[in-house]
């Protein structure tokens, strides 16, 4: 994961993961595990999924960080914040897994 986090959380977020390539993704349990991070997980998770960081030629810190700041200056609504946007790139990453884009 993107953070350092106790080994019983990371057992946690890690076993949460697994399955973001399924429809029935429960992202508010990944929200609850990582303590508010889910989009840092999942950003860090999917970018590494599908080899972007290496496509870009982004390291690991820039990338953590990245992911820290957007994370961080998401809005603070009830809808459209940083829980939203990661469950809206779980959706997008399902749909070119499953589309064929792999």
């Amino acid at each position: 994961i993107a953070f350092t986090v106790p080994a019983e959380q990371e057992a946690q977020i890690l076993e949460s993961v697994k399955d973001i390539s399924s429809w029935e993704y429960d992202i508010f349990k990944l929200e609850e595990v990582s303590h508010g991070r889910a989009l840092e997980v999942l950003g860090w998770t999917i970018l590494l999924h599908w080899g972007l960081p290496q496509k870009f030629k982004v390291g690991p810190r820039q990338l953590q960080n990245w992911l820290y700041y957007v994370s961080q200056n998401y809005n603070k609504t009830e809808y459209h914040n940083s829980t939203h946007a990661a469950d809206v790139l779980t959706t997008c990453h399902y749909l070119l897994a499953t589309g064929g884009a792999a």
